[in-house]
């Protein structure tokens, strides 16, 4: 015999059926930035359940938190690092967070692409470039998460998006 769901619960439920319609109102645009904020809500949640319920606790994957379109970011509890001088590292950093999404990696031509837009650049001088700032983001604290792969390189992290206000 099945029990009807806590109030809490069917308040929840009546509540997300209300954003679907909201929703399918909103741009690609603001669609992205509910759901980065849907995203980082969740996190938020988990996280302080997991604090008041310990049993909970599963090892987790490290969670990457990614700021003002790929300007800053920061690893778990780690110091936030700033990329806004760095315009090819955030652009990569950014097009590795969404290529993280799927279960493929980015390739080192796309990531070329994602730093340095519309620059026609040697095939030895692009793959140096990509090799640099993949080797700088693991130097600036990424260096477990940014993961090889065999023709290109992801994000072994949860990535939640925030844009500031």
């Amino acid at each position: 015999m099945h029990s009807r769901p806590p109030l809490r619960l069917r308040e929840i439920e009546r509540d997300l059926l209300g954003l679907r319609g909201a929703l399918s109102r909103l741009s690609a645009e603001e669609l992205e930035a509910a759901l980065d904020a849907v995203t980082q809500a969740i996190h938020v949640a988990a996280t302080r359940y997991e604090e008041a319920c310990p049993a909970a606790r599963t090892p987790a994957r490290a969670r990457l938190f990614i700021a003002g379109n790929g300007r800053s970011f920061r690893l778990g509890k780690a110091p936030t690092v700033h990329l806004h001088r760095r315009r090819a590292l955030h652009g990569i950093l950014l097009a590795l967070a969404k290529g993280a999404r799927s279960s493929a990696g980015v390739s080192k031509e796309a990531l070329l692409a994602a730093g340095w837009p519309n620059e026609r650049v040697l095939q030895n001088a692009a793959a140096s470039r990509v090799r640099t700032a993949i080797a700088t983001l693991r130097r600036f604290g990424l260096r477990d998460v940014v993961i090889t792969t065999g023709d290109g390189y992801t994000l072994d992290a949860d990535v939640f998006f925030h844009t500031p206000p």
